[in-house]
């Protein structure tokens, strides 16, 4: 339940980074030159991480109470008090320190923006638990402002959930979803039954079923298949082969050859390993758990994202419908949470009307 190692929360970095640039310069000269879009224009070249800030943004540690014994930590960036932002990567290993997202942030700052970046523990050792929900209402509880929470791909997600907590509720004026998830046993079933790539490449997806399975390992595996069973998926994780480990139990070469597979997993196999877990997912899903929500909602999600299909995102403003202001844009601009595709007018000015009203609901 993860994006692909490494890469998150913006992969394959190099291969767009003109478009990048591109669309920012669209927005720039074809739309008016309001404030909101104006910034848009600087969000968007923030995300390009090669960029040099250039900038003399302060920059300090973060702590927040949480429970006893483990407080949060994070980054502040103090790019003024128009409006405070709780920024939240997705599951990557590098977390906050992602130069991508410290690029996002300071963009954000050099808007005007306060920006925090908690630092997401489980999300980090691409765990996909309701313990990062929790870490995100105290980092909302702990702030004296009003605060617009944004979260990449699972994080989205998360954000969404902790919105909805009593606690949070009227401290959150918006909330950004990035490539987020609507429900996760359908998302999961997908990645278990996805089609093999007619050129013999791995399949997206299995980036998912591969961080699925190794959540879960402690369901599926014998203690004494759960190591080599690990460092097999993690090898899959960093764009490694990964032959088979010697010395698996006859269950533990099963489950391998179920990693392994390129091909769609049998039903009767994606239900074996998906019944364990089923009220786990759905506990981990902001579908049904929304009913608290109060602040206006704003889902971004790629066209034909194959990791985190656009159906979840349009799932999750059908629900919302009529209960909060909710607005959803479906993009060509993005490829998972990343820019890519061939940026034009159009598009340029859907996407900075997207965010410039995304800045008026926080306040900005």
């Amino acid at each position: 339940m993860t994006e692909k190692r490494g890469q998150e929360p913006f992969p394959r970095r190099k291969r767009f980074l003109t478009p990048f640039l591109l669309v920012a310069a669209l927005i720039a000269v074809s739309v008016p030159p309001a404030l909101r879009f104006r910034r848009a224009a600087m969000v968007l070249r923030g995300l390009e991480a090669t960029a040099p800030s250039g900038d003399s943004i302060p920059v300090h540690p973060f702590h927040a109470p949480d429970r006893p014994g483990r407080p949060l930590g994070g980054r502040v960036y103090e790019g003024g008090g128009a409006a405070t932002i709780v920024l939240c990567p997705g599951a990557a290993p590098t977390g906050i320190d992602d130069p991508r997202l410290v690029a996002l942030a300071r963009a954000l700052a050099r808007a005007g923006a306060r920006v925090v970046t908690p630092d997401l523990e489980d999300l980090r050792a691409l765990r996909i638990t309701g313990d990062t929900v929790d870490r995100i209402e105290a980092a909302v509880r702990s702030l004296p402002w009003p605060v617009t929470l944004m979260g990449i791909s699972f994080a989205g997600s998360h954000c969404l959930r902790a919105a909805a907590r009593p606690s949070a509720r009227e401290r959150v004026r918006a909330v950004l979803s990035l490539g987020g998830y609507a429900e996760l046993e359908p998302l999961v079933r997908g990645w278990l039954t996805a089609p093999a790539p007619a050129d013999g490449s791995w399949p997206e997806e299995c980036y998912g079923k591969w961080v699925y399975l190794e959540n879960h390992l402690e369901r599926f595996a014998a203690p004494s298949d759960r190591p080599a069973l690990r460092e097999a998926i993690r090898s899959l994780l960093d764009g490694k082969g990964a032959p088979p480990p010697a010395g698996l139990t006859p269950e533990g070469r099963r489950l391998f050859d179920q990693v392994a597979r390129r091909e769609p997993l049998p039903l009767d196999e994606v239900e074996a390993l998906i019944a364990p877990t089923r009220a786990e997912l759905r506990a981990l899903s902001p579908s049904g758990q929304l009913d608290g929500l109060a602040a206006p909602v704003f889902l971004l999600h790629a066209t034909g994202d194959a990791l985190i299909p656009e159906s979840e995102s349009r799932r999750l403003a059908g629900e919302l419908a009529g209960r909060v202001p909710v607005r959803l844009l479906v993009t060509d601009l993005l490829n998972h949470v990343t820019v890519g595709g061939r940026p034009d007018r159009r598009q340029g000015r859907a996407l900075a009307a997207f965010l410039a009203s995304l800045f008026r609901s926080s306040g900005w």
